[in-house]
């Protein structure tokens, strides 16, 4: 009998050293020497990862326990099947050992995916009917949280993702190692697109979890100024050509609001400016997006022309003065310009006119040079009034004293008035004011007066000479030998 217990035995004791953990119970022959007992033993996988702990249980007479275990398959996080995943991901647990298989989820099938952190187990039953469990630490880490920051100046409002083309932005990710969808690993990226686009950042934390996030940038196209000039000087209307002094007014389109320069005040759709020198303009223009494109143009300034006049004439005192007298003419001429212009009552444009103002007139040229520009000048001229010119003769011969008739032989005075100085018709020409003279025959005297402004007239009186009586003597007489 005690060779029978030992036979018998002794395989019992080694599958229970073999076993991880094995409740085991001997039944003898005819229901002597039961034996129970158990022996624990448990393996214990390193660091808590994919952790898997077996245990088994035979029942009956040489049963052999299965060897149970649970294979941990996932590509998430840092290193795939160490059972450490990211949220989101999927595990599988695939048990073996056995012929059929019992999950503490309720699932009866040797691979079951999972979602959740936490530890799973496994019944294990082999075709003997022996049973063993298995289990599976899963730890779960959780997605990082990224974010994008957006820096940009453009538009109508700072760092709010809408920008006006040609603009740059900044992105900048944070929250662990970066991917963006151009390729760039930098946690910031400096983009300029052309048209709306969406930037795209991978980020993945130090449990090797990622996430994505992403920023759209809208892209505002720019406004397209348009510049009118309106001016009316020079030769061409509205060409931006102007004469020094002229004013042009420049009217803006293609926005809603305009910022002009240089010298230029207000922020309306048209101004006006006066520019000395040729001078550019520029606006900027800013649309309902507040984007902005500036545009220019160029006013042109021509000097002005430079108008003389110089007048001839030999009337007064003085050739040329501008001083004339009243009836002569004067011819005026101006340079400076192709073209001329004059006022008043003179018709033409030529560079010369002839006047004979009756009174003191100013006479204004404008010359017009090769761009359209014009001047005036004037000049003044003085019309001074002629002498009022007597003659008074004085005489006693003949009926009547002082008549201008005088009888032959006899001599007259005659006296001029009404200037400051005279020139007689006699031979030779007398200069005083008084003068006798004793024609033989009717004679006419001119007197050219002339005034303090030397102008001059003439006045003439005739002597009329009456001839002298031819006396004789009747002698009436009857004595001596002839009578009378």
């Amino acid at each position: 009998m005690k060779n029978n217990f030992l036979s018998e035995i002794v395989p019992l004791i080694l599958a229970i050293l073999f076993s991880s953990q094995v409740s085991a119970q001997y039944i003898g022959g005819n229901g002597k020497g039961d034996v129970s007992g158990s022996l624990p033993s448990q393996y214990q996988g390193g660091a808590g990862r994919g952790d898997v702990v077996g245990t088994s249980a035979v029942t009956g007479i040489g049963c052999q326990p299965p060897t149970p275990a649970v294979a941990v398959t996932e590509t998430s996080g840092v290193a795939g099947n160490d059972g450490i995943f990211c949220t989101g991901a999927t595990v599988t647990l695939t048990a073996s050992g056995g012929a059929s298989f019992l999950w503490s989820s309720g699932a009866a099938t040797a691979a079951i995916s999972v979602t959740a952190g936490g530890t799973y187990i496994v019944t294990v039953t082999n075709p003997g009917g022996c049973t063993g469990t298995a289990s599976s630490v899963l730890i779960q880490n959780s997605l990082p949280v990224p974010a994008i920051s957006i820096s940009e100046m453009s538009g109508g409002t700072n760092n709010d993702g809408i920008i006006c083309n040609g603009a740059s932005v900044t992105l900048s990710a944070s929250g662990g190692t970066f991917v963006w969808n151009n390729s760039s690993t930098a946690a910031s990226i400096s983009v300029s697109p052309v048209t709306t686009t969406t930037y795209t950042v991978t980020v993945t934390n130090s449990s090797g979890c990622s996430s994505a996030t992403s920023s759209t940038i809208t892209v505002n196209p720019l406004p397209t100024p348009v510049l009118v000039v309106t001016e009316t000087s020079g030769n061409t209307p509205n060409d931006g050509t102007i004469c020094s002094g002229a004013s042009v007014s420049v009217t803006a389109s293609g926005g809603t609001s305009y910022a002009w320069s240089p010298g230029v005040t207000g922020s309306g759709a048209t101004v006006t400016a006066s520019p000395g020198v040729t001078t550019t303009y520029t606006v900027t223009a800013t649309n309902a997006n507040g984007c902005t494109a500036a545009t220019s143009t160029t006013i042109t300034v021509n000097a002005l022309p430079t108008p003389a006049l110089a007048v001839t004439e030999t009337s007064g005192n003085t050739p040329n003065d501008g001083t004339i007298c009243s009836g002569a003419s004067v011819s005026v001429t101006a340079s400076g310009g192709t073209s001329y212009t004059w006022s008043p009552g003179v018709t033409g444009s030529g560079n010369t006119v002839t006047v004979s103002p009756g009174v003191t007139t100013t006479y204004t040229v404008t010359a017009t040079n090769a761009n359209g520009c014009t001047a005036t000048s004037s000049t003044v001229i003085t019309v001074k009034a002629l002498p009022t010119p007597s003659i008074a003769v004085a005489e006693t011969s003949g009926t009547t004293s002082n008549d201008g008739t005088i009888c032959s032989g006899a001599s007259a005075t005659l006296t001029a008035s009404g200037g400051t100085s005279y020139s007689w018709s006699t031979t030779p020409p007398q200069t005083t004011a008084a003068i006798t003279v004793s024609p033989i025959a009717n004679t006419t005297y001119t007197v050219t007066v002339t005034n303090a402004d030397g102008c001059t007239v003439t006045s003439s009186t005739t002597v009329t000479v009456k001839a002298l009586p031819t006396p004789s003597i009747a002698v009436a007489e009857t004595s001596g030998t002839t009578s009378n």
